[in-house]
Order: C-alpha cells, then sequence, then structure tokens
C-alpha cells in the first residue's frame, strides 16, 4: 500500500511539473561552480536526453551535465552572462546567444548537425 501511495504520489508531481511547463521555458540547464569557475552547461528543453549521430561522431546531450533546473530565455541570458565557461547546445540558445551579442555567429560549430558553442573568459 505505501509502494502505491509513493508511486502515485511520484505520478502526480511528474503531472503537475509537465502542466507548469510555460512556452517560455525553452531550456535546460546545469550550473556548477568549482574554485573561481562557474560552469553553465545550457540546452535546448528539446533535445535534452537526445543522442545525435553524424559521420562516425556521436554527440549525448545529456542530463548529467545539462539539467539541475528549466529557464526562459531571461533567466538563461542572467545565467550565461554570469557563468565563466559556456557549453550550450541547441538551435534556440545558440541564436539567443548570437542575437545578444554573446558570441559571433561564425563561432557556432554544429557537430551532429546540432548547433554548438563554447565559452571561456579570457583570464588577464
Amino acid at each position: 500500500m505505501l509502494i502505491e501511495k509513493d508511486i502515485r504520489t511520484d505520478c502526480q508531481n511528474i503531472i503537475s511539473s509537465i502542466i507548469n511547463f510555460s512556452d517560455d521555458v525553452k531550456y535546460s540547464f546545469k550550473l556548477t561552480e568549482h574554485e573561481n569557475e562557474k560552469v553553465l552547461g545550457i540546452a535546448d528543453r528539446n533535445i535534452l536526453g537526445k543522442t545525435f549521430s553524424d559521420a562516425g561522431l556521436e554527440i549525448t546531450i545529456s542530463k548529467d551535465f545539462y539539467h539541475q533546473d528549466y529557464c526562459t530565455a531571461e533567466k538563461a541570458l542572467e545565467l550565461i552572462k554570469s557563468a565563466t565557461i559556456i557549453n550550450a547546445f541547441g538551435r534556440g540558445i545558440i541564436e539567443l546567444m548570437v542575437n545578444n551579442k554573446i558570441i559571433p555567429e561564425n563561432a557556432v560549430l554544429k557537430p551532429c548537425k546540432v548547433p554548438h558553442a563554447q565559452v571561456f573568459e579570457a583570464i588577464s
């Protein structure tokens, strides 16, 4: 009986989080701090957990690296501006970064045809 109640509670929490997902919540992110670095892994929500392959290369947008929480574009920009290292995957997040002049368009890579960029804060 206790197990059934736990499963029912888990299912209700999952359904509640799905229902409360706004169309504005487009990105998944994980922010990790190590010594003086703030490392941000951020990806389009719709590619989280997916694996892409092309010409012998395989890339997985892993939940371990790219998921701590979900965010809107506004929150994504705040996170990006606070990070010292950024690893970003997905058409939406890359467009957001290019449109806000965080990265130039010619810095975008497309491994497995998925837009990707890495940003490192310059050390002086």
